[in-house]
Order: C-alpha cells, then structure tokens, then sequence
C-alpha cells in the first residue's frame, strides 16, 4: 500500500500541518502546492512533485504515474475540484481532511461520492460532515508531536509574561491581535508588576508597525521562517483568543509545551483546554460567506481579567500549564493517534466496511 498527498509545504499552518503528518505517518509521495505568497519548501530526500495552485488534471497525472499511490490524502482541498472525481476514475481511493474555516461544506459536498473517508480534527467539524455523510466521516483529533512541543525544550529565561502569535495573510485580525493589545494594555494600568509581551510576526504583515508602534513592554518578533517551537520560547502564558481558527494548531502546540493557553469560549478552540475557566467569552459573532465557522468576537474586559488573573497567581501558571502538558500527552500525542491514522489507512485501502473506532477523547 502506498500513500501520498496533496497540500502546501511552507512556512504557514498549513505547511507545518502537513510537515507533522510527513514526519510521523507512513507517507511514500507529496503532491506539492506552490502557495503564491508563502514560498515552498524543499522536501528532499522525501518523494515529491510541485504543481501551482491552479493546477491541472495533467499535473494530477504526472504524479500519479510517477509514484503511483494506492490512497491519497488530501488536506484541505485540492486546489482543483476535479481532482476528486479524477483520482477516482483511476482506481486512486481519497481521504478527504477539511479545514472547515476555508471551504464550507455546501462547496465540497457534490465531490464527498467520489472519497472514501473524511477525517475530521474537530468535534464541531465531525457533527457536520457525519449528518451529511454518515460512517464516511471519522473524527480523528490531530495529533502534537509531543516529542517535538516539549518544556524541556523551552528550558532558558523567560522574559515575557505573555506570548502571541500574529499569524499571517491577514491573520492578525483573525487571531485577535488588537485585542491581546488592548488587553495587554490595559493590564498593565491595573498591575504592580512590570509585564511583558511578546509578539511573534510575518515581515510581510503591517499590522504590527501600526498597532504596536511605540508600545511600551511589548516586543514584536518579526521572523521570516523559524522553527515552530521557537515561537514558544521565553513566554509563560500563551495569548490565543481567536476569532475565528479552522484547527488551532498553536492552542495544541503550546499545551504540548506546558504553557498555559487562554483562548477564546468558541469552537474549536473550546475542545482542546481541561481548564474551562480560561476560556474568554464571546460578545459577539458575525456569520461569514465561506467556511462553516462563524467570526467570533471575544470581549477584551474578559481577556484582560483572565490575563491579570494568571499574572496575580504563579502557581496557578505552573499547575495549568501541567495538566495543558498532561491532556495533549493523553488525547492529542501521535502516541496515542497514529495507530488509528494506520488502521483507517488499512481500511480504505482494503475497502472494509468496519471502519477505525470513533475516538472519545
């Protein structure tokens, strides 16, 4: 049995996602998308081929000849529709992996006859696609390479108090940056304590010149590429209130890591914490003309008094950021996941009709 894949390979969630299954799943070939802003990332020595984003069945072909996959996986979507049906009518099984922020499922589902499973990160994702297409949607959860995301690896000083990450491609909005900064801002009016914070950014995002311009004990990290546990050195409490995220890989990263997470009362980001008291809540959501996910707004006086209430209690930073590290070991490590990756890979190459057991976690 031979599995490939379609998507990006870049510095991009997106990318890292993909890097995580290449690295930790059994994976022969990689069907490679060029992102137009991202940049693309060599692959050697792992198998790959390199299309466009509007690619053509031709590309398809060329890929398919030369590795010949038996099943690929497709992440997010193939960046051509017809693909689906293509790889079908050529004896190539699908499994389909959604990123219900991107594509809602109204766009995708007249090509679900052609695959042979969906893979669902999300709780909030599974309850959609299985009213739609029954035992063809599992609900996997993405699995951390716990390994990897390691407080051992954040051993050194830490400086800063809190730690944000930007994003990219106009994420700074989505992610709530003006928000943290506003939180961040006012926390250090109702504070004794000298805090500090840490912004990770994109070069190519502007957001931070203008809404950090001055700031006083704000630092912004402005990276190109960097590793992705990099992002989580020297900080204490990761700062993630979203307004609106398909997965939330850095929620999942930063809990592997033993940090503490503050993120936003709203799915998915809701799914990952034990500790619901540091969910921020929502004032306010906007329904959007694609993706399944609605814009959540999350109230920045709730933010800056979850903020101010880790800043004011230290053991409670310590104590939340073990059970973080305790619940991505027991419910989101490849330790617990790959196996059941591997047995629904069996499945669809072997057409059962059994299918992998539903996960409960």
């Amino acid at each position: 049995m031979k599995v490939g894949c379609i998507g990006y390979s870049n510095n991009s969630g997106l990318g890292n996602y993909i890097s995580n299954f290449r690295k930790n799943l059994p994976l022969d070939s990689q069907l490679i998308v060029r992102h137009p802003d991202k940049g693309t990332f060599s692959l050697s020595p792992f198998p790959s081929s390199y299309i466009n984003i509007e690619a053509t069945i031709d590309d398809l072909w060329n890929y398919v000849k030369t590795y010949k996959p038996d099943i690929v996986l497709v992440i997010e979507t193939p960046f051509n529709d017809q693909f689906f049906q293509q790889l079908y009518d050529w004896g190539v099984k699908v499994i389909y992996v959604p990123m219900i922020d991107c594509r809602s499922l109204k766009n995708v589902a007249p090509y679900m006859q052609y695959v042979s499973a969906i893979i669902n990160h999300t709780k909030y994702g599974h309850e959609l696609y299985s009213k739609r297409f029954g035992s063809k949607a599992k609900y996997l959860p993405y699995p951390v390479d716990t390994d990897y995301f390691h407080p051992d690896k954040l051993s050194g000083i830490r400086d800063f108090d809190f730690i944000h990450n930007q994003g990219s491609g106009g994420a700074g909005y989505r992610k709530a940056t003006d928000q943290v900064f506003l939180a961040f801002r006012q926390c250090m009016y109702m504070t004794t304590k000298d805090i500090k914070m840490r912004v990770n950014s994109q070069p190519h995002e502007q957001i931070h010149s203008q809404l950090f311009k001055d700031a006083k004990n704000v630092w912004v990290n402005v990276i190109d590429t960097a590793e992705p546990i990099d992002l989580y050195k020297g900080g204490k409490i990761y700062v993630a209130p979203s307004r609106r995220e398909g997965l939330g890989l850095p929620i999942l990263e930063a809990m592997a890591c033993g940090l503490p997470v503050i993120t936003t009362d709203a799915p998915p980001m809701n799914e990952w914490l034990y500790r619901k008291s540091f969910l921020v809540p929502v004032q306010d959501e906007v329904m959007l003309s694609y993706g399944d996910i609605p814009m959540y707004i999350p109230s920045a006086f709730e933010l800056m008094e979850t903020m101010l209430d880790l800043v004011d209690h230290p053991p409670m930073v310590d104590q939340l950021g073990k059970e973080n590290r305790e619940t991505a070991e027991q419910s989101f490590s490849w330790h617990v996941l790959k196996d059941k990756y591997i047995q629904l890979f069996d499945d669809v190459y072997n057409e059962s009709s059994v299918g992998i057991e539903t996960c409960t976690n």
